[in-house]
């Protein structure tokens, strides 16, 4: 399994949290803040795509 680094924008908080991101299964994205671990389905999730050297990002609903 391959686990990503990340920053996460809770949208509570303009501040951004390190986490690391992996798949728990084909189909769930799994997010360890270290604190806690967060689970969404990857259907439901909005990831936007690479341009160049810009960072991606992932739009969650009703986070924000």
């Amino acid at each position: 399994m391959s686990n990503l680094s990340g920053i996460w924008y809770n949208g509570a908080s303009s501040r951004g949290r390190s986490v690391n991101l992996s798949l728990s299964t084909p189909t769930c994205l799994c997010i360890d803040t270290g604190d806690e671990t967060v689970e969404f389905d990857m259907a439901a999730l909005s990831i936007s795509t690479r341009l160049g050297s810009t960072p991606r990002s992932i739009q969650i609903p009703g986070q924000g």
